[in-house]
């Protein structure tokens, strides 16, 4: 590692910017961990093992609002952040990044119990509704065609049917439901042929695709209580934090969500049944599963995410902090820091 290097732009850094840097934290277990005013977690120990080795001056501020360490970067309130973030095009938009430090990925942690909540049944009762909706018109289609040729036919020799459209609609929902003809029977050859042919479709085919199409999807239903994939995030109701790479994935997903302020307000909502999942970063589902007894992580990742510190646009110290990174990663720093949250790499 060149150290001459390092000093030179930590020169030119501290001449263009603050004497001390501002380090934007958010509470995000175990990277970010505040408690009774001290810092520790993943995020923080790589940090001050960077600061100490590249020799950067600075003080954490703490920013309740996960999206607002973006903001302040962008307005040159703070100098660089940490909480977990993930490397996207969007945000660098507005900020630069250091180099990859931490792989991850989303994750989902869901109840024990595997209870579903009134959501969740809500978008399966739909599914249903959705499956058979085509089989229902199918039904109003031949009420409405068969139910007026049989008045038309009927109604010259049969007193039974005299309006064309009331008369043929309640007899052939008579018929499609297979409990007999009622108090409406055709008398004529014609009359008779089509009452057959319409109790044979509703007794052979019609009621055996709804009554299979019902099964199906409640057997699908069951399967998917345990999720083995994101697309079964689509049949159930999930939590995801505002402004986060989760909320997008889910958004493109097409599953339905709620997006929480924090995760802790998701926890509460996920035991108390009003959500069926949390989907989030890997290491903050995996934190979560071992603190909660009650509560699952599924056993796979998916959307991969790439964590970066990040930096205000055209940091001057963006050269010094990888340089930084790249010599705890060479020295074994990086690698007993790791071991302490996450075990051997």
């Amino acid at each position: 590692m060149n150290k001459f290097f390092l000093v030179i732009t930590l020169i030119i850094g501290l001449a263009w910017g603050r004497d001390t840097l501002i380090v934007d934290i958010n509470e995000f277990n175990p990277m970010v961990v505040i408690k009774d005013g001290k810092y520790s977690g993943f995020d923080v120990e790589l940090w001050k093992a960077v600061a100490s080795r590249a020799n950067i001056p600075y003080k954490f501020s703490v920013i309740r609002d996960f999206d607002s360490i973006f903001i302040r970067l962008s307005k040159g309130f703070s100098d660089a952040g940490l909480s977990g973030i993930t490397i996207t095009k969007e945000r660098e938009k507005i900020i630069d990044f250091s180099h990859i430090y931490f792989q991850s990925g989303l994750s989902i942690l869901l109840r024990n119990d595997e209870k579903q909540s009134f959501w969740s049944e809500f978008l399966f009762l739909g599914t249903i509704v959705k499956g058979i909706f085509p089989y229902a018109l199918i039904f109003i289609g031949l009420m409405f065609i068969v139910g007026i040729l049989i008045v038309l036919m009927e109604r010259k020799t049969n007193p039974q049917f005299k309006h064309i459209i009331w008369d043929g609609m309640y007899w052939a929902n008579v018929i499609l439901a297979t409990v007999g003809l009622g108090d409406k029977c055709p008398i004529t050859k014609a009359g008779k042929f089509l009452t057959m042919i319409l109790m044979s479709v509703g007794i052979f085919f019609i009621t055996p695709i709804i009554i299979s199409k019902i099964s199906s999807e409640m057997t699908v239903h069951k399967m998917t209580e345990s999720i083995s994939c994101k697309e079964d995030l689509k049949k159930r109701f999930s939590g995801v934090i505002k402004n986060t790479t989760s909320e997008v994935a889910l958004k493109k997903l097409g599953a339905k969500y709620i997006a929480y302020e924090n995760i802790e307000l998701a926890l509460v909502e996920l035991k108390r049944g009003k959500i069926d999942a949390i989907v989030f970063d890997l290491p903050a589902i995996k934190y979560e599963d071992n603190e909660n007894k009650d509560l699952k992580a599924v056993n796979f990742t998916f959307d991969k995410q790439d964590y970066g510190i990040a930096l205000a646009k055209e940091s001057p110290y963006r050269k010094t902090i990888n340089l930084a990174l790249l010599s705890i990663k060479e020295d074994g720093t990086y690698e007993k820091i790791y071991s302490k949250y996450f075990g051997e790499m």
